[in-house]
């Protein structure tokens, strides 16, 4: 794989991660992290590189916005989730993803990106391993913080 062939689009990042947050849609509240600057915290993105990205996909129909109550929060504030059709292409997305050759930094290798924890000997989840995947399919896993325990 020739470097600058892979392309992670903060779009694709962004449908994988709501994805974790299906069940939040039917609820009254929502979680934090599917707010603007929830997602893009979780995402390590620009906040207005987010909100460009969620009028896209609300355009083309992939993401609902509410305003709703956060959990833990005192105003009221707009969440996002998918719509059926967003809920397909995240998984779509969420294949592609996984299957994907990412180059270690750290050792040059090319590895599926659902095969990196195991490299790394560690129990990372694909959307731990997002926001430290650059958009040319680098990541580096000196950046990556111990992942969560459960």
């Amino acid at each position: 794989m020739a470097a600058g062939r892979v392309k992670v689009t903060l779009n694709q990042k962004i449908l994988v991660h709501l994805l974790d947050f299906t069940r939040w849609a039917d609820r009254e509240d929502a979680h934090p992290a599917t707010t603007q600057l929830g997602i893009a915290n979780g995402l390590r993105a620009r906040r207005s590189h987010v909100t460009l990205a969620l009028q896209t996909m609300a355009r083309q129909g992939l993401v609902v916005d509410r305003t709703t109550r956060i959990v833990g929060g005192r105003r009221r504030k707009k969440a996002y989730s998918l719509t059926p059709l967003g809920y397909e292409r995240a998984g779509e997305a969420r294949a592609r993803l996984a299957a994907m050759p990412v180059q270690l930094l750290d050792e040059g290798a090319h590895v599926a990106l659902a095969h990196v924890p195991e490299r790394l000997g560690a129990e990372y989840d694909l959307r731990d391993l997002l926001p430290w995947l650059r958009s040319d399919g680098v990541l580096d896993p000196r950046s990556l913080t111990a992942p969560p325990t459960t």
